[in-house]
């Protein structure tokens, strides 16, 4: 079984997210969406299975590795499904064969203690086999346009690696910033657990939550963050945080009104918005006593946005007149 708060659809989806990011422009549309579709639903069927396995637990990084192969490799093979010109209703049946393969040799690997490195050569392996026995039998009923050898030669695997590598050395500086900015994240939340990231990665888009949980894998993470650039990333990143731009706001606006009602006795507060609506007076005096956030029906009968409008109004007032 899988941990409670594993949430392998979450997962499936920020895989497949990031898949549509990672196409080459001669991917047309159409076999993007099938491939991110099929990397969804693969992974949910990878994450289903570790849960129905009620003989063996699994932690959260061992559930999360097995369905990120699974999906990295339905991404690479069909890709490879297309580029070989393979009649797209074999793709199907080829990627849940090697979808298969590369579940079961992860599993095996990681119960049997294997390091990351053995767990994904022996998933490529499994892969390559997998593919060939496909092709073979397509070869054999006269299913295929390219030749068999042709066919294996391609692989979008290595595509892959050679046009990241290049990108890697053409990245502009504000590139490099913003994976700098994910690692020092990731290397923060490492040590969480899970409910704790979700909850802090959850207002962040998905592009970026795929990005640090990628990170988060790293065995080497600790030396590619500069120690300085950490503290500085994290100082930014609680600032962005809700509940601290929250807090900033409430105290921006008891500025606003300290500063208003400094030096003013409470009579005049009074005398001055004497002609105010009652539910207004209350939420003035509310303002005044320092109490514009406690709870009240006088405070839930106004939005955010008329609140500030009367914290704006008050801010304007002459209290000497």
């Amino acid at each position: 079984m899988i941990p409670q708060d594993a949430n392998v659809p979450e997962f499936a989806q920020i895989l497949s997210s990031q898949a549509k990011e990672a196409f080459s422009p001669d991917i047309p549309d159409n076999v993007k969406d099938y491939i991110t579709k099929i990397i969804y639903e693969f992974i949910n069927l990878a994450g289903k299975a570790l849960n129905d396995d009620q003989e063996n637990n699994y932690t959260m990084q061992q559930t999360q590795i097995i369905c990120q192969l699974v999906g990295e490799w339905m991404f690479h093979k069909g890709i490879d499904n297309f580029k070989n010109e393979i009649p797209d209703e074999f793709w199907k049946p080829i990627l849940q064969q090697i979808a298969f393969a590369v579940y079961e040799t992860a599993r095996r690997d990681i119960l049997g203690g294997a390091d990351l490195d053995t767990i994904i050569n022996n998933a490529e392996n499994a892969v390559n086999s997998s593919y060939e026995q496909m092709i073979t039998q397509l070869e054999q009923t006269n299913k295929l346009k390219k030749s068999k050898e042709e066919i294996l030669s391609q692989s979008n695997l290595n595509d892959y690696v050679e046009e990241n590598h290049a990108k890697e050395n053409t990245l502009s500086e504000d590139q490099e910033e913003t994976e700098k900015r994910y690692m020092t994240l990731a290397l923060y939340l490492k040590n969480f657990p899970p409910e704790k990231v979700a909850k802090l990665v959850k207002n962040l888009n998905t592009e970026e939550k795929g990005h640090i949980m990628t990170y988060i894998r790293m065995d080497d993470l600790e030396q590619r963050v500069d120690p300085i650039l950490y503290n500085q990333y994290l100082e930014k990143f609680h600032n962005s945080l809700p509940k601290v731009q929250e807090k900033k706001l409430k105290q921006n606006i008891m500025n606003k009104i300290n500063k208003a009602f400094s030096d003013v006795e409470k009579e005049n507060i009074l005398e001055y918005f004497a002609g105010e609506r009652t539910n207004v007076k209350n939420f003035i005096m509310r303002a005044y006593s320092g109490k514009i956030f406690d709870e009240g029906d006088d405070n839930a009968m106004f939005s955010p946005e008329l609140r500030d409008v009367i914290v704006d109004y008050i801010a304007q007032c002459d209290f000497s007149t």
